[in-house]
């Protein structure tokens, strides 16, 4: 019927183990390159519609990978919000008693002051449900990494529960799914 592109941003000009979800930080100075790399690989999709995560790091790669087309910015695939932990260090967070209880609990219990992973499942599915029927022209989504394995959990037809499963994508990270 279709396919489908998804893409996670390249790399991000923090520092690892940082939690950025909803912050709007830049992409790394590796930027160009990685979009170059990208680039050839979604040259046979050109045609397709494109949709990204508006926060900077998918906007900046949306428009350097498709330059002049119309690109539809949808919130709802925007990363997990972290809320109170966010541009915090994992490390950090893992001392905390509330951060112990979110990493026992994480797919059902919400970061404290900002979402939880059934969140985000549900604004990712929303937005793969409003636009099913155009992606059957084919898609290009630029996303992040947890939107991205909600997305392809959905696109295999996998369980709620199961998305969490799969492997987060590499910065730069590209899949191809086939509409039936």
């Amino acid at each position: 019927m279709g396919t489908v592109v998804l893409i996670r941003h390249t790399s991000v000009d923090v520092p690892a183990g940082t939690i950025y979800g909803q912050t709007d930080v830049l992409p790394d100075r590796t930027f160009a390159a990685e979009a170059e790399k990208l680039k050839s690989e979604v040259r046979p999709f050109t045609g397709f519609s494109v949709f990204s995560s508006p926060l900077t790091r998918c906007r900046m790669l949306a428009e350097a990978l498709f330059p002049g087309r119309e690109i539809h910015f949808d919130q709802r695939i925007t990363e997990l919000d972290f809320g109170n932990w966010e541009s915090r260090r994992w490390e950090e967070i893992e001392q905390l008693e509330e951060g112990r209880y979110w990493f026992d609990r994480y797919q059902t219990v919400r970061c404290p002051g900002g979402e939880g992973y059934p969140d985000l499942y549900s604004r990712v599915r929303d937005f793969l449900i409003c636009y099913r029927k155009e992606f059957a022209g084919g898609a290009v989504i630029i996303t992040h990494g947890g939107p991205f394995r909600v997305l392809a959990g959905l696109l295999k037809g996998m369980s709620a529960e199961g998305v969490w499963d799969l492997p987060a994508p590499p910065y730069g990270g590209l899949e191809l799914f086939e509409l039936e």
